[in-house]
């Protein structure tokens, strides 16, 4: 029996279960960890031992697994989000603490110095109500499985927006190129579609060099209304391109903090897009550029 289940079983941690089952006489339950082709998988195992009527003589093993990976993904994700938010809190509310503490000491008198705390404890308290703002939405959306849509011409929603992003623009001399077609409808909630529209030509300024510009192209094509946002900044390695949509991740951390930026916007953006029945992907190169493409269902 021994070499049959060894062989048959080519699992650690499974077989050692099974062998505290005999030894023991009794059900050993465990969680654990099994990789299956390239994927790991977590299961709840139980090894019951089966005896015979007179409970003298060990019949054989019942194996039970129950699959608790996404239980386990969950999990996960929680613990990774209860971390992500203690540290982007931390970082504000320190500085906050730290300039309060040294204007109580005596730097209130000096005026400068005064003006230019008071501006720090302002710029992070701005920083936490976006934060605070951001995940309030995220959690909105996120429980909303439908929302009230109506046509909508993405080309002027696209120009209301760019109204919106002109001044950030005009301060990296970056110029804003549209190729719009002008009839090219879809079913959104307007509100919600400007959020997306805002967060994506923000992130094309963000992360653009200066002096550079930006294309925005809406069209329709095989029954789909299509709307791209193209900059020829920092880019996007393959590697980060299949995280850029988890809350909290960061391109470039540095530059995505000193422009007031939370890690969520994107994620927003694909919540958003997915309860509006589209697809949103991106096309990227590190040092020439990103192309977002969001791609709706052509009324």
């Amino acid at each position: 029996m021994k070499g049959n289940y060894e062989e048959a079983i080519n699992y650690p941690a499974i077989n050692r279960m099974i062998k505290e089952a005999i030894a023991t006489e009794k059900t050993i339950n465990e969680a654990v960890e099994i990789k299956i082709n390239v994927h790991q998988k977590y299961f709840d195992a139980a090894v019951v031992p089966v005896l015979s009527k007179t409970r003298k003589k060990l019949e054989g093993i019942v194996i039970v697994l129950h699959d608790i990976t996404q239980l386990k993904t969950l999990e996960q994700m929680r613990k990774d989000f209860v971390a992500n938010v203690s540290h982007e809190l931390k970082t504000p509310i320190t500085s906050i603490k730290g300039f309060s503490e040294t204007l109580l000491d005596g730097a209130k008198n000096d005026p400068d110095s005064l003006d230019m705390f008071l501006n720090i404890i302002l710029k992070e308290a701005n920083r936490i109500q976006v934060l605070v703002s951001e995940l309030l939405e995220l959690s909105k959306i996120e429980r909303t499985s439908h929302l009230q849509l109506s046509p909508v011409n993405m080309a002027d929603k696209v120009a209301n927006c760019i109204e919106v992003v002109q001044q950030l623009a005009l301060k990296k001399h970056i110029d804003i190129k549209l190729n719009m077609e002008p009839d090219v409808y879809i079913l959104a909630e307007p509100s919600k579609l400007k959020q997306v529209i805002i967060n994506l030509l923000s992130n094309a300024i963000n992360y653009s060099f200066e002096n550079n510009s930006i294309e925005v192209t809406v069209r329709q094509s095989e029954g789909a209304s299509i709307l791209e946002i193209k900059d020829y900044g920092i880019g996007i390695s393959e590697e980060e391109q299949v995280r850029i949509f988890e809350r909290f991740y960061r391109v470039d951390k540095a530059r995505s903090r000193d422009s007031g930026g939370t890690g969520l916007g994107l994620a927003i953006v694909k919540h958003i897009v997915e309860v509006f029945n589209g697809e949103i992907e991106v096309e990227s190169q590190p040092g020439e550029g990103s192309t977002f493409r969001v791609k709706f269902k052509s009324l």
